[in-house]
């Protein structure tokens, strides 16, 4: 099972290990472990594999999370015996994770994988004829039309500028990485935002999908989303 972690950044502590022949409550000790990480304070998630070389990956919010988890006094018990009974060898390693990706190819499995994230800010649609004044940091996507090209950006650079606009959104991502070729996906999330009466425009970027609402309908778009999601 894939761990569902929140987006970046968080941390991964790494354990790779070689196991000895003795057992002598090794299982019981590992759902021992497994159960207490999961009740610390900071902890995300575990992915565990074991073949002749086992690695076990947790996710923690902050390294503080990680060093406590170091000073659980049945953490340090389990350490030990791990030297003196269990391992032939091991190596930990702690990394803190950057940026993250995912694939699922079944549209109902990415749904329920999905993190809608509301971003903070108003945002507005604005068509120009010439985009060369601005500053392309300020603009979060621009689409060029025979007619003129879109940019979105934040009311208060728009107004700032003096730039005319009619539609005052919210934006959502969803933190996803369900990749370009994928169907299905943004037909359900509008189908559901649609039938509830609220309109939405979907961007469709290299790593997320993002979902701009009319500011008068987020907190009902939200809800919307978490209920299929979760």
């Amino acid at each position: 099972m894939i761990a569902r972690t929140p987006a970046p950044p968080y941390y991964a502590v790494i354990f790779s290990s070689v196991r000895t022949a003795v057992e002598n409550g090794y299982n019981e000790m590992s759902e021992k472990m497994i159960r207490l990480a999961s009740e610390q304070e900071g902890f995300l998630g575990m992915e565990s594999v074991r073949d002749k070389l086992g690695i076990t990956i947790s996710y923690w919010k902050d390294q503080e999370s990680i060093i406590n988890w170091k000073e659980n006094p049945d953490h340090s018990i389990a350490r030990s015996r791990g030297r003196s009974e269990w391992y032939e060898s091991f190596r930990t390693r702690i990394a803190r994770v950057e940026r993250d990706y995912e694939f699922l190819k079944d549209s109902p499995v990415l749904l329920r994988s999905l993190r809608p994230k509301l971003n903070e800010g108003t945002f507005v649609f604005c068509t120009l004829g010439d985009v060369s004044g601005l500053d392309l940091c300020d603009i979060l996507f621009q689409f060029r039309e025979e007619e003129g090209t879109t940019v979105v950006l934040r009311k208060e650079q728009a107004v700032g500028r003096g730039m005319n606009y009619s539609y005052e959104a919210s934006w959502i991502t969803m933190d996803l990485h369900s990749g370009l070729e994928e169907t299905g996906l943004t037909a359900l999330l509008s189908g559901a935002l649609s039938e509830a009466g609220i309109s939405c425009n979907i961007v469709a970027a290299f790593n997320h999908d993002h979902l701009f609402v009319s500011k008068k309908d987020t907190e009902r778009a939200m809800g919307i989303i978490e209920k299929l999601v979760f």
